[in-house]
């Protein structure tokens, strides 16, 4: 009969000193409702690691299947196993930062920004997951790490593939995966600790309603516009990324630019030869035959004699290259006729959003609030629209590249 499994006051300490699969326990660094995460050393090695010790059961496809995608967003897996009392270890790779769980504990809530970053990394680490028919199953800030290096930005790490979820959870789905998305989303910009059964609207102040939206959408399992795959939060996420930073004017010119080949010289050109006339030809001959000469035989050079009358020879022509002639400069088209414009489709509304959002990002500076009202728009598509609300989205979008694109 297997021993019990210890409380956690006894998981913290009981298992420092302890050797798994060739890994060394060194000390306790992290413990949570699942268990607790420790520094461990390879024996052979001396590699460092981190060893999760969880009471859940632990899916082995689930926790392989996700380490072998390679993803950057999914924590790498050096190996799984089982202790003697039962309960299950996960090694992985050893990061330096923190769970969402206690940067939530620490900061209340965290910005629209970084809360739209980490979102989008966790969608992008399932997509990758769901189309390997990889379900996480139990997301919670808890999966989410945030590794940090140095003063730079974060990086985001999911955790804790395959492991079962608690009791009374929904069954892993993609769309419980999605779900618990949308919650850990509501968590991060409210600073609740769960969600209640009415969403509030607004969610949260300064909020841009394009996420608050998609948010709503996620948790409500009656939405209309709910996301069905993460590849829909990705597309729905995309136009609230925060623009790079602009590089200052000081740094533009030493940035490295890519070397273009220079352009091919064109071949020498071969003048025309043109047939000499008889008397040159005489001239030419005599004066090789007076340089054969030898020198005792060469005749006396008179100083004083004229000069021979010769005929004036005519200017020389120069060498005109082929200019090649100025192709005839096409008409101006004529103005196109006046009438009501054609109705665009939906798919070509979504088009021209994608256009104009890159237009947008071309230029530099804040333009969150011209984003949202982008997005805005590309929601009205996501409805099947009638014939006048796309005529309707056209104007709005045309007002929309008079008003941030023309300055």
């Amino acid at each position: 009969m297997q021993a019990p499994i210890p409380d956690k006051t006894q998981v913290r300490s009981e298992l420092v000193g302890t050797v798994v699969a060739r890994w060394e326990l060194v000390e306790k660094i992290g413990d949570g409702k699942n268990g607790a995460v420790y520094r461990a050393r390879h024996v052979d090695t001396n590699d460092a690691a981190a060893v999760k010790v969880t009471r859940e059961a632990v899916g082995e496809r689930e926790v392989r299947g996700a380490s072998m995608l390679g993803h950057p967003n999914i924590a790498k897996v050096l190996g799984l196993g089982r202790l003697p009392d039962g309960r299950h270890y996960i090694i992985m790779e050893l990061m330096q930062g923190e769970g969402l769980d206690w940067a939530l504990h620490r900061f209340g809530t965290m910005l629209p920004a970084d809360a739209v970053r980490i979102l989008y990394a966790v969608a992008d680490a399932l997509a990758a997951a769901h189309q390997r028919s990889l379900l996480h199953g139990n997301l919670r800030p808890s999966s989410v790490f945030l590794v940090r290096d140095g003063d730079g930005p974060f990086r985001v790490k999911l955790l804790d593939f395959g492991i079962s979820p608690p009791e009374g959870a929904p069954v892993p789905s993609v769309d419980a995966d999605l779900r618990a998305l949308g919650v850990l989303g509501f968590l991060m910009l409210t600073g609740r600790k769960e969600v209640p059964a009415q969403l509030p609207r607004p969610i949260a102040p300064v909020l841009p309603l394009a996420l608050e939206e998609m948010i709503v959408d996620l948790v409500e399992g009656a939405s209309k516009l709910r996301p069905r795959t993460a590849a829909d939060v990705l597309h729905r996420l995309e136009p609230l990324r925060p623009l790079p930073p602009p590089v200052p004017p000081e740094l533009a010119a030493t940035q490295i630019r890519p070397a273009t080949a220079p352009l091919p010289k064109p071949p020498p050109r071969a003048l025309p030869l043109k047939p000499i006339g008889a008397a040159a030809a005489v001239c030419l001959a005599g004066l090789i035959a007076w340089l054969a000469w030898p020198a005792a035989e060469a005749p006396d050079i008179v100083v004083d004699a004229p000069p021979a009358q010769t005929e004036p020879r005519p200017p020389p022509v120069a060498v005109q290259p082929d200019v090649q002639s100025e192709p005839p400069r096409p008409k101006p088209s004529a103005p196109p006729p006046k009438g009501p414009r054609p109705t665009p489709t939906a798919e070509q509304l979504d088009d021209r959003i994608s256009r104009l959002d890159a237009r947008l990002r071309k230029k530099s500076g804040d333009h969150s609030e011209a984003v949202h009202m982008l997005s805005k728009q590309r929601l009205r598509l996501a409805g099947s629209p009638d014939a006048d609300e796309r005529r309707d989205v056209q104007k709005q979008l045309d007002l929309w590249e008079q008003a941030y694109l023309s300055r």
